[in-house]
């Protein structure tokens, strides 16, 4: 199957709520930075996974492809279910 932006997006979104931070990098009623929020950004072809730390970010996964990074944040999900606990189902 190929692996879109609707993937990941939808992927970040379920790690952002399971660990409790906010859902979007930018809040635009306040116009303020939502620091913790867990998102990607992507130079060309190449994409990578960040936390939001004020105006800038942090990388926390190396660069690589669309499937890469979606598989790094399915990876990501499948720690917090471990670590809590849950059924994992694989």
């Amino acid at each position: 199957m190929r692996t879109t932006k609707k993937h990941l997006e939808g992927s970040l979104q379920v790690l952002n709520e399971m660990l409790g931070r906010p859902l979007q990098h930018y809040d635009y009623e306040t116009r303020e930075y939502c620091s913790g929020n867990i998102t990607y950004e992507h130079w060309g072809t190449s994409y990578f996974i960040t936390e939001t730390e004020g105006s800038g970010g942090r990388r926390l996964s190396d660069s690589g492809t669309l499937r890469e990074a979606h598989a790094w944040v399915c990876a990501a999900i499948k720690g917090v279910q471990l670590s809590r606990d849950q059924n994992v189902g694989f």
